[in-house]
């Protein structure tokens, strides 16, 4: 009928003005908080009826009379009152015309100052304010009472901190803004605002050096994001396969205490190992050697026996064991999440740890294990944390490039040592080239059917100067910066790779020169982790990982009942009121049943969650076979 879409405008456009009304009456109040909030509901609202689809719109029909009259009248009238209201955000959003030393110092001034820094489209719960130097505590405050849950501050004397209140993050230090961000729950923000405050510590190239912590931490943030959304899915199916392996296997938590204060060298599989890898048969029995599969040929070639040997990534690294004889090392120590194809491989002994914290530790929680590694995405940050956790020191790093020595990202003997960089013609981007099949394959598991193009950077050299690297290893080399400023003091960290980056915090020394500093003392890593190993109760353990399985399968069959209802009342063609509010009440009973599985913060939410669901559900159902009393495969 003529004139209806103009009726159902009018009664948006009132139902607008009168939020329009509460917006005036809310400034008028000073009322910073609901003025956001009121904001945040309307203003994309607005946008819409007051575009090219809404008043603008040339498919608006006016009916002819008096009807026609009094619509026009109601539409003018709601239209004056929205602008009112933007009129009055618009007031409300003038900055202060006070100094801002004056403002800080009076809980009112503060507030001002806290309403004109944030923007309206601000999302209090998920984006980030810092606020660098001292003399912020009643800025944060007025944060805090405007609904503001994410606020750091920066400082590097702390005496001030009991005038904050509890919600604020106070940081003293560079690594400390890092771990800040990493412990941020939930989204990042879609925002971050850096303010820097009247402290006469905070000059300008410090406050530079704080936003580019939070930048460089946000970016690494950001790419774990990136990793959890393209393996999430995978992580939770090998994680719960490989359940019944690690129940049959201890956790790394048995070699607490057994090297404390023992020496440790991590071996790296750069091009840089083939500089001093002949060194390394010489630090056997007076160095705890730990290295990643990828290094393993490279080690045999050169008749290196490492003790421990590590694997997290999820992909099939199957290939890198081919032709090694893995019986030789100590003990294989494999992440919960690796292709479980790893699990049978014919080591001595095999270890088990969580590859990483928030996706991980709903296993080793449950088995009462309480050693867990922090990574910043690397197998190598996790044997750092590894050797951490265990009081290694010294711990020492070779083969650590973290970057492309005459264009190689292996050493040759490696079993991807034919691998290079194809740089662009512009020399901003590369994509490898010369891979393995085993490496093909690795990458197809995140969908592609070739090497990704990466941007080339440079970082400064071990011996000085620039070297070419990726955005990736930069964020790798932060990582370890971090981590050893954190640990001056406290541990000796060398990185002996001589060449590649140099990492901030670490000591860089030839290795032969390090070999002469350790102690004679050997030190037997078979007869210690035998003793280890025999103190700990395995039937304990699968009990642990059963009643884990048992818990896990209601929950999981509940989420597969909520999608199997949601798939039959779905049908897009079906507009049925009734229909649509069971739709919504049924999605509202899927996402409750998501949060009640552990590992739901890397669920896929997409039309692949029902497939998920089911295999998971059947690999729970094997796992219980499996760790019941009376399987042989359980013992």
């Amino acid at each position: 009928m003529e004139g209806d879409a103009l009726v159902a405008l009018c009664a948006e456009l009132e139902d607008l003005a009168k939020a329009s009304d509460e917006l005036c009456q809310a400034v008028n109040a000073s009322n910073h908080r609901e003025v956001r909030r009121l904001y945040r509901e309307v203003a994309p609202a607005i946008a819409a009826a007051l575009g090219p689809s809404g008043l603008g719109s040339p498919s608006l029909k006016v009916p002819p009379g008096p009807a026609g009259a009094v619509l026009i009248r109601m539409l003018q009238e709601a239209s004056a009152r929205i602008i009112a209201g933007q009129e009055a955000l618009r007031a409300f959003r003038a900055p202060p015309s006070v100094p801002e030393d004056d403002l800080l110092r009076s809980e009112r001034g503060a507030e001002l100052l806290a309403n004109a820094l944030l923007p309206l489209d601000w999302e209090p719960a998920r984006d980030l304010i810092a606020l660098v130097g001292r003399g912020g505590e009643n800025l944060a405050k007025a944060l805090i009472a405007l609904g503001q849950e994410r606020v750091i501050v920066y400082s590097r004397s702390g005496m001030h901190a009991l005038g904050l209140p509890r919600e604020v993050t106070l940081v003293q230090s560079l690594e400390e803004v890092g771990r800040a961000v990493d412990e941020l729950p939930g989204e990042l923000p879609k925002q971050v605002i850096t303010k820097r405050l009247p402290d006469p510590e905070i000059t300008a190239g410090v406050h530079e050096r704080v936003v580019a912590a939070l930048h460089e931490s946000f970016e690494a943030a950001q790419a774990r994001q990136d990793t959890i959304r393209q393996f999430g899915e995978l992580w939770i199916e090998q994680a719960v396969v490989n359940l019944p392996a690690i129940a049959r296997s201890p956790s790394i938590d048995l070699m607490q205490g057994l090297f404390t204060g023992r020496p440790m060298v991590i071996i790296a599989p750069g091009p840089s190992l083939r500089k001093n890898v002949h060194l390394l048969p010489k630090f056997k029995g007076r160095a705890i050697l730990v290295t990643f599969s990828h290094a393993l040929a490279a080690l045999q070639r050169a008749n290196v026996v490492p003790d421990l040997v590590l694997a997290l990534d999820p992909e099939d690294l199957s290939y890198h064991f081919n032709g090694y004889r893995i019986e030789e090392p100590a003990a294989l120590v494999l992440g919960a999440r690796v292709c479980p194809k790893l699990f049978a491989l014919p080591a001595r002994r095999v270890l088990s740890f969580p590859a990483a914290n928030s996706t991980d530790d709903w296993i080793y929680d449950s088995l009462g294990d309480k050693l867990h590694l922090a990574s910043g995405g690397s197998v190598a940050h996790a044997a750092l944390s590894l050797g951490l956790a265990l009081g290694c020191n010294p711990i020492v790093f070779v083969g650590q490039d973290l970057s492309f020595d005459e264009g190689q990202l292996y050493v040759s003997t490696s079993c991807d040592g034919e691998t290079r960089l194809e740089v662009s013609a512009d020399g901003q981007s590369f994509q490898l080239a010369g891979y393995s099949e085993g490496f093909r394959n690795l990458m197809s598991v995140g969908g592609a059917a070739s090497s990704r193009k990466e941007r080339l950077v440079t970082a400064t050299g071990y011996f000085g100067g620039a070297v070419p690297t990726s955005a990736t290893f930069r964020m790798f080399r932060d990582w370890f910066s971090r981590v050893a400023r954190a640990e001056a003091g406290r541990t000796t960290l060398y990185n002996c790779t001589e060449g590649g980056v140099h990492i901030d915090g670490m000591l860089h020394e030839p290795l032969e020169g390090v070999l002469s500093l350790l102690p004679e003392a050997r030190i037997s890593v078979d007869r210690l982790l035998d003793g280890a190993v025999a103190a700990t109760c395995m039937t304990d353990r699968r009990r642990a990982a059963l009643r884990l399985v048992e818990r896990l399968l209601p929950s999981v069959e509940k989420c597969i009942d909520c999608v199997k209802t949601y798939v039959l009342l779905a049908p897009p063609s079906n507009q049925d009121r009734g229909v649509r509010r069971a739709l919504e009440t049924v999605e509202l009973e899927l996402a409750s049943a998501i949060r009640q599985l552990p590992f739901h913060s890397i669920m896929p939410r997409s039309e692949r969650l029902a497939d998920t669901l089911t295999r998971i559900h059947q690999h729970l159902l094997t796992a219980r076979a499996i760790l019941s009393p009376g399987c042989p495969a359980s013992r």
